[in-house]
């Protein structure tokens, strides 16, 4: 999804999947959605530039798009003490996270840490964004409890998804809060 999402004219998408098992999360994406992710610069390896083509027959112009996406998988523990140091200066330019562990308490627990050291970073720094933390959480009423207390007194955002409560419900299909805040 953050694939098909994160795309915006004129802006470059940057994807880092970091995980223990980034390297087989990439095997699987490679077997299962190979075409798409030909259209990316993945760990550097360049992209199919005839899969990029702008065909002539449509467009007059016999040019070749940009990959959509630079895709980057790494391998690593991210609830080890030394996460935040070796990737600190990756996270504090990254304005969008997803914690998916496998537990809730995993995804909850990393949510907060996250959020906890971005508002620090953030302490005396500008920043010209507000970063969002998705955070996979399946027991709808720990979802609740997320989602009450998900935005931080600096304006970072803690937002719950997965059960089946949050993600049919008519405030998630409609996204009120985010055409509010916008």
């Amino acid at each position: 999804n953050v694939y098909w999402y994160g795309q915006f004219y004129d802006h470059r998408l940057e994807i880092h999947v970091i995980a223990r098992n980034a390297s087989a999360m990439k095997q699987s994406l490679m077997r299962n959605y190979e075409e798409l992710l030909k259209t990316c610069r993945v760990d550097g390896e360049e992209a199919d530039r005839e899969l990029l083509r702008i065909w002539p027959e449509c467009s007059g112009r016999n040019e070749v798009n940009p990959p959509y996406a630079d895709v980057y998988f790494r391998d690593y523990d991210i609830e080890t003490e030394d996460f935040f140091a070796e990737y600190g200066g990756l996270l504090k330019k990254t304005h969008y996270f997803v914690a998916a562990l496998g537990s809730d308490r995993k995804n909850m627990e990393i949510s907060g840490e996250l959020n906890r050291w971005l508002a620090k970073q953030r302490l005396g720094n500008k920043y010209n964004f507000i970063p969002v933390i998705a955070c996979a959480v399946f027991d709808a009423r720990l979802g609740d409890i997320v989602r009450n207390d998900g935005e931080s007194e600096d304006g970072g955002w803690i937002i719950p998804f997965g059960s089946h409560e949050s993600r049919f419900s008519c405030r998630n299909v409609f996204l009120s809060d985010f055409t509010e805040r916008s």
